[in-house]
Protein backbone atom coordinates (compact mmCIF):
# COMPACT_ATOMS: atom_id res chain seq x y z
CA UNK A 1 0.00 0.00 0.00
CA UNK A 2 1.25 3.41 -1.13
CA UNK A 3 1.76 5.80 1.89
CA UNK A 4 1.98 9.43 1.26
CA UNK A 5 3.22 12.60 3.75
CA UNK A 6 2.39 15.77 2.59
CA UNK A 7 4.44 18.01 4.61
CA UNK A 8 5.12 22.02 4.80
CA UNK A 9 7.49 23.67 6.64
CA UNK A 10 7.69 27.22 8.03
CA UNK A 11 11.54 28.40 8.57
CA UNK A 12 13.00 31.75 10.25
CA UNK A 13 14.85 31.95 6.85
CA UNK A 14 16.34 30.00 3.86
CA UNK A 15 19.69 29.27 4.95
CA UNK A 16 19.90 26.12 7.40
CA UNK A 17 23.96 26.79 7.47
CA UNK A 18 23.13 30.57 7.66
CA UNK A 19 21.21 29.65 11.49
CA UNK A 20 17.84 29.54 10.23
CA UNK A 21 15.89 26.88 11.67
CA UNK A 22 12.61 25.15 11.15
CA UNK A 23 9.67 26.97 13.20
CA UNK A 24 6.47 25.19 12.01
CA UNK A 25 6.08 21.32 10.75
CA UNK A 26 3.08 19.76 9.32
CA UNK A 27 1.75 16.88 7.11
CA UNK A 28 -0.90 15.19 6.46
CA UNK A 29 -0.45 11.19 5.98
CA UNK A 30 -2.92 9.66 2.59
CA UNK A 31 -3.34 6.19 1.99
CA UNK A 32 -5.71 4.23 0.26
CA UNK A 33 -6.81 8.48 -1.20
CA UNK A 34 -7.91 9.12 2.56
CA UNK A 35 -6.05 11.31 4.81
CA UNK A 36 -5.28 9.27 7.87
CA UNK A 37 -3.69 11.19 9.99
CA UNK A 38 -3.03 15.12 10.68
CA UNK A 39 -0.14 16.61 12.42
CA UNK A 40 0.94 20.08 13.04
CA UNK A 41 3.26 22.09 15.90
CA UNK A 42 5.26 24.65 16.30
CA UNK A 43 9.06 23.84 17.14
CA UNK A 44 11.48 25.85 19.03
CA UNK A 45 14.03 27.56 16.93
CA UNK A 46 16.55 28.56 19.71
CA UNK A 47 16.63 31.51 18.20
CA UNK A 48 14.54 34.76 17.43
CA UNK A 49 12.26 35.00 14.60
CA UNK A 50 13.15 37.77 11.89
CA UNK A 51 10.29 40.50 11.60
CA UNK A 52 10.10 39.75 8.45
CA UNK A 53 9.31 36.06 9.02
CA UNK A 54 6.99 37.03 11.78
CA UNK A 55 4.72 39.13 9.22
CA UNK A 56 5.09 36.52 6.53
CA UNK A 57 4.22 33.41 8.41
CA UNK A 58 2.53 34.94 11.51
CA UNK A 59 4.21 33.03 13.67
CA UNK A 60 5.84 34.85 16.35
CA UNK A 61 8.50 34.21 19.74
CA UNK A 62 5.72 34.05 22.00
CA UNK A 63 4.03 31.21 19.82
CA UNK A 64 7.53 29.08 19.73
CA UNK A 65 8.94 29.82 23.41
CA UNK A 66 7.65 26.68 25.02
CA UNK A 67 6.96 24.47 21.94
CA UNK A 68 9.03 21.64 21.78
CA UNK A 69 12.48 21.31 19.94
CA UNK A 70 13.05 19.51 16.51
CA UNK A 71 14.95 16.76 18.34
CA UNK A 72 11.72 16.02 20.36
CA UNK A 73 9.40 15.13 17.21
CA UNK A 74 12.17 14.19 14.72
CA UNK A 75 11.88 10.15 15.52
CA UNK A 76 8.28 10.43 15.45
CA UNK A 77 8.20 12.06 12.08
CA UNK A 78 10.98 9.65 10.68
CA UNK A 79 8.26 7.05 11.87
CA UNK A 80 5.75 8.76 9.80
CA UNK A 81 8.26 9.14 6.83
CA UNK A 82 9.54 5.19 6.63
CA UNK A 83 8.12 3.62 3.51
CA UNK A 84 6.58 6.50 2.34
CA UNK A 85 6.31 9.24 0.05
CA UNK A 86 7.50 12.67 0.58
CA UNK A 87 5.23 15.53 -1.26
CA UNK A 88 5.75 18.86 -0.56
CA UNK A 89 5.45 21.83 -3.10
CA UNK A 90 8.54 23.18 -3.82
CA UNK A 91 10.16 19.68 -2.17
CA UNK A 92 13.97 20.35 -2.58
CA UNK A 93 13.56 23.34 -0.07
CA UNK A 94 11.15 21.51 2.45
CA UNK A 95 13.43 18.12 2.17
CA UNK A 96 16.89 19.75 2.02
CA UNK A 97 15.83 22.01 5.31
CA UNK A 98 14.10 18.80 6.70
CA UNK A 99 17.23 16.68 6.26
CA UNK A 100 20.12 18.93 7.79
CA UNK A 101 17.79 19.61 11.25
CA UNK A 102 17.93 15.61 11.28
CA UNK A 103 21.25 15.72 11.15
CA UNK A 104 22.15 18.11 13.30
CA UNK A 105 20.01 16.48 15.72
CA UNK A 106 22.09 13.04 15.31
CA UNK A 107 19.13 11.14 13.12
CA UNK A 108 19.33 9.69 9.48
CA UNK A 109 18.43 11.44 6.70
CA UNK A 110 15.14 11.12 5.13
CA UNK A 111 16.22 8.95 1.55
CA UNK A 112 12.81 7.51 -0.22
CA UNK A 113 11.17 8.67 -3.02
CA UNK A 114 9.44 12.47 -3.18
CA UNK A 115 6.80 13.98 -5.23
CA UNK A 116 7.20 18.26 -5.96
CA UNK A 117 3.78 19.29 -6.36
CA UNK A 118 5.38 22.28 -7.95
CA UNK A 119 6.61 20.20 -11.01
CA UNK A 120 3.07 18.14 -11.05
CA UNK A 121 0.85 21.27 -11.59
CA UNK A 122 3.30 22.58 -14.16
CA UNK A 123 2.81 19.21 -15.57
CA UNK A 124 -1.52 19.12 -15.28
CA UNK A 125 -1.80 22.92 -15.77
CA UNK A 126 1.27 24.28 -18.27
CA UNK A 127 -0.72 27.36 -18.84
CA UNK A 128 -1.40 28.62 -15.23
CA UNK A 129 -0.52 32.02 -14.32
CA UNK A 130 1.77 31.04 -11.58
CA UNK A 131 2.53 28.17 -9.40
CA UNK A 132 2.91 29.29 -5.88
CA UNK A 133 -0.06 27.92 -3.95
CA UNK A 134 -1.78 31.19 -3.12
CA UNK A 135 -1.98 31.24 -7.23
CA UNK A 136 -3.25 28.12 -7.99
CA UNK A 137 -5.56 28.16 -5.26
CA UNK A 138 -7.50 31.15 -6.48
CA UNK A 139 -7.41 29.03 -10.19
CA UNK A 140 -9.13 26.73 -8.64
Amino acid sequence: MERFVIIDLETTGVSFDKGDRIIQLAYVVITENKIRKRFSTYINPKRNIPGFIQHLTNIDNNLVHEAPLFSEIAPKLLEVLNGAYFVAHNVDFDLTFLNKELTAAGYTKFTGPVIDTVELAKIAFPTADGFRLSQLTKNF
